[in-house]
């Protein structure tokens, strides 16, 4: 149910972004986005990995770099062919890009981020207790990967880390692919409401 009019931006496409990070300093380990309903794609840090882009066995193509400055400018060229908002939900990515980022990364994308969650707090209601992004979207029908979480994703990403366990690593990068398609899933339901 509509509330509220939903901002004019809400309506433009654009990226829709979730990061992961790191336990330890929480910069981010994995960039994932999507771009209308092309496949979710992701930037992988590992200052480790030599080589092509890494792909999983469920088929992932994962750009690799080698910190996670190289991954926030890899992310903003790719926005910079693609004009209109870089959707997130909750202040988590743009707290992440401030502390993280390079400046001239934080100029290019900070001015683009949309809080998809604030816009569904002032603007939408659904029969629910909570507006955590894990409760919007399972609540329109988005599925995580079994016995998923923030956790398990990180253990994920060390497991290839400490012995390049693929297997592991697709389940981690599912994790966040489930959360950048929740993003747009949301976001469709908002252009119903219109």
């Amino acid at each position: 149910m509509l509330i509220s009019p939903l901002p004019d931006l809400v309506y433009q496409p654009g990226v829709m972004l979730d990061l992961e990070t790191r336990l330890d300093d929480g910069t981010p380990w994995c960039f994932g986005w999507q771009i209308g309903q092309a496949p979710m794609e992701a930037i992988l840090v590992d200052r480790h990995y030599e080589g092509d882009p890494l792909a999983l066995p469920d088929g992932t193509i994962l750009t690799m770099v080698d910190h996670h400055h190289e991954g926030w400018r890899a992310f903003a060229d790719i926005c910079a062919a693609y004009p209109g908002p870089v959707y997130h939900w909750g202040s988590f990515e743009k707290g992440v890009l401030r502390k993280s980022a390079p400046e001239d990364v934080i100029a290019a994308l900070e001015g683009r981020l949309h809080d998809l969650c604030r816009t569904y707090r002032q603007c939408c209601r659904l029969p629910l207790t909570s507006a955590s992004i894990k409760i919007v979207a399972a609540h329109l029908g988005q599925v995580w990967p079994e016995n998923s979480s923030a956790l398990t994703c990180w253990s994920d990403y060390q497991a290839w880390l400490f012995d390049a366990n693929k297997e592991r690593l697709a389940r981690g990068i599912a994790y966040n692919r489930a959360d950048v398609e929740a993003l747009t899933l949301i976001r469709d339901w908002m252009m119903t409401l219109r």
